[in-house]
């Protein structure tokens, strides 16, 4: 049996290693990057999870679903670089030298132990096929000295420029389609086409972000509504953070400003006669000069644990092999287990896994024994056929549908979908349906680098649900312990807000965020048309700069929120008068100005046309101001700070590099 294994492994897969392949640029004289794709040989599939690490850099990375790396600002110099594959032995590649524009080819083996028994995998190294000219003869003296040309029979190298070198790789990758150059008398073969399996009629590379555009200021004589969805979602910010802690600057559509204040804990009353309660308070704007920022606060009536519904959950799992980077799945696994262990008898749970097949791990069950025992036994392999999961989740979830309880689906994926149907319309067909039903949907993102957020959010959005991006284990907890009864139970559905300002009062304004979330104005009493979702104590905070024509005005306006009840059969409007009240205690002057900072980092980080002037060190000073005894008090306030830190710092590292 051993020596049947052995020799399945040893026919099994040769791996190519295209690193651009190593292409090494120079930037700036003293800096170079280094791309590449690594591709399955015999198949022609891309391998994600293979960790590339440059020794004496002390930097890394890992290849994406489409096999692509980089690594970006290494200092000019020779290194060594370390290749290395699940259950394969490290391959060290000697004498990399970042310093001369060229394409490099290597030829490598690595050793596979397989049940005692050695399988030898080969990794060769050749052209992505990107030709300007070739190397000038001291360019050619280099590469010959760093003993790298020997490896590179029958092909010429190149010289790439850096900034069109890069776009062409990643855009050939994007395209689904990889040139290879073989070397004369390789097993590789003659030039040809490997055609991958990109998102569905979308763009997809490594982080995928959308730009929903900034709110422009608007004169009330045009048009005095302004209407959106609500939005409870709070991905944005927990995204932007695990960006930030990884020490890389986020890229500018992956802020979503209406999520960074929503991911925050405010202290509004609670609504006691309605489903909400509506406050208003303004102050200075600290994006906008001689503007007010008005607050609209709105807080959900929040239904104690002990009252909540019995739940039938299913979670529909990503189990495919970008799963396996960073141990994403490990963080999956983690996250379900502390959910678990907070379930109530009457709860139930079933659980389908999907990687290129979709299958039904658990029927509904409120066994936590047998479910955390599932959860625990969950592997990750295979492409991402979401289309398979989220059909087969929706089929679990309707087969076992109680209409006395939460029927929720729970999605935990990185978004990467590579297999099947994998555009976001066509995985919407499979969900439509049942959303009126009443079979809502919760999504969570995990991992970085190889990562949809645009996919992952339209699939919440769309699903009657809410997004979160888990980064760690202590946004779990947020999630899924602490706020538990909210993500599960929905309170209000299709919530939309309408803002009527006063034309004599106001002269223009601007809606902070929410870009995403727009209606027209005439579609606000349009059942039809989607608004948002909020459970259980959830929070809406909407921000508007405003232009004043009467600075002593009191009553500028009214909001109304329309809202459905979570059956969906009865529609309720509520509305109050937008009125200049300053904040009053210490706490309501501290959560203002703590809610403004979060407003400015937001809008510098977006590259706002409106903070274009900005700079964090003002965001800094804000939270220097604020009260003592706040700060040490709101528990959310050092992680702000800290993010803050790290960005001011990263920013600073910057910019001294690119002046270097």
């Amino acid at each position: 049996m051993k020596k049947q294994r052995a020799m399945k492994w040893s026919m099994l897969l040769s791996i190519l290693i295209l690193t651009g392949c190593f292409v090494a640029f120079l930037s700036k004289g003293e800096t170079g990057s280094m791309s590449g794709v690594i591709k399955d040989k015999q198949t022609g599939k891309p391998m994600s999870g293979v960790t590339i690490k440059l020794i004496g850099a002390g930097l890394s990375t890992q290849t994406d679903s489409t096999g692509y790396f980089s690594i970006d600002n290494i200092s000019v110099g020779n290194y060594d670089l370390l290749v290395s594959v699940n259950n394969y032995q490290a391959v060290k590649i000697e004498g990399i030298a970042i310093d001369a524009l060229t394409v490099q080819q290597l030829e490598l083996t690595i050793n596979e132990d397989v049940s005692g028994q050695t399988a030898v995998k080969t990794i060769s190294a050749q052209e992505l096929n990107i030709k300007t000219e070739k190397l000038n003869s001291a360019d050619e003296s280099q590469l010959n000295d760093s003993g790298l040309a020997e490896h590179m029979p029958g092909s010429s190298v190149k010289v790439i420029e850096k900034d069109a070198a890069k776009k062409s790789a990643k855009a050939a990758a994007g395209r689904g389609v990889l040139g290879i150059a073989g070397a004369s008398g390789s097993s590789i073969g003659a030039m040809g086409s490997v055609y991958l399996n990109p998102p569905n009629g979308q763009k997809y590379w490594d982080m995928y972000h959308h730009d929903y555009g900034t709110n422009p200021f608007i004169d009330t004589e045009d048009d005095n509504l302004s209407t959106f969805g609500a939005d409870v979602s709070t991905a944005s910010y927990s995204l932007v953070r695990n960006y930030i802690t990884n020490g890389e600057l986020p890229p500018k559509d992956a802020v979503r400003v209406e999520e960074f204040v929503n991911y925050f804990k405010q202290s509004y009353k609670p609504a006691e006669e309605n489903i909400f309660s509506i406050g208003t308070q303004a102050m200075p704007s600290v994006v906008s000069k001689n503007y007010q920022l008005v607050k609209i606060g709105i807080k959900g009536k929040e239904v104690k644990a002990e009252n909540r519904k019995p739940a039938m959950l299913t979670f529909v799992i990503d189990v495919s092999g970008s799963m396996n980077i960073e141990n994403r799945l490990g963080l999956v696994k983690k996250t379900l287990l502390l959910m678990t262990r907070e379930l109530r008898a009457g709860d139930r749970v079933g659980i389908v896994a999907y990687g290129s097949n979709a299958q039904t791990v658990l029927n509904p069950t409120s066994d936590k024994e047998a479910i955390e025992s599932a959860v625990n036994e969950l592997y990750s392999e295979g492409s991402t056929n979401a289309e398979a999961g989220l059909w087969q989740g929706y089929q679990m979830a309707a087969k076992y549908f109680d209409s006395r309880a939460i029927n929720r689906v729970i999605l935990c994926t990185d978004g990467v979908a590579n297999n099947g149907e994998t555009s976001s319309d066509g995985l919407l067909k499979q969900i439509e349906k049942y959303k009126n039903k009443g079979i809502t949907l919760t999504a969570c993102g995990f991992g970085m680098g190889n990562y949809n957020d645009v996919l992952i959010e339209q699939l919440a959005t769309r699903g009657d649900g809410t997004y979160y991006y888990i980064d760690d284990l202590n946004e779990a907890k947020r999630v899924f312990v602490e706020q538990l009864t909210g993500t599960l139970q929905v309170i209000a559905k299709d919530v939309k807000i309408q803002v009527m300002f006063d034309k004599d009062m106001v002269s223009r304004y601007r809606l902070i965020g929410y870009e995403k979330r727009d209606v027209r104005d005439e579609d606000f009493r349009n059942d039809k048309i989607d608004g948002g979702e909020i459970g259980s104590g959830h929070t809406v905070t909407a921000l508007y700069e405003v232009k004043l024509k009467n600075q002593s005005a009191q009553n500028i306006g009214k909001v109304t929120i329309r809202y459905k009840s979570p059956d969906g059969k009865d529609v309720t409007e509520i509305e109050e008068p937008i009125t200049m009240k300053s904040p009053e205690s210490t706490q309501e002057i501290s959560n203002f100005q703590f809610t403004s900072a979060v407003v400015l980092y937001a809008e510098i980080m977006r590259e706002s046309y409106w903070a274009k002037d900005r700079e964090l060190s003002e965001v800094k000073s804000l939270l220097n101001g604020m009260d003592q005894n706040f700060k040490s008090h709101y528990s959310q306030f050092e992680d702000f700070n800290d993010m803050v830190n790290r960005t001011i710092k990263l920013k600073s590292a910057k910019m001294i590099g690119e002046n270097r």
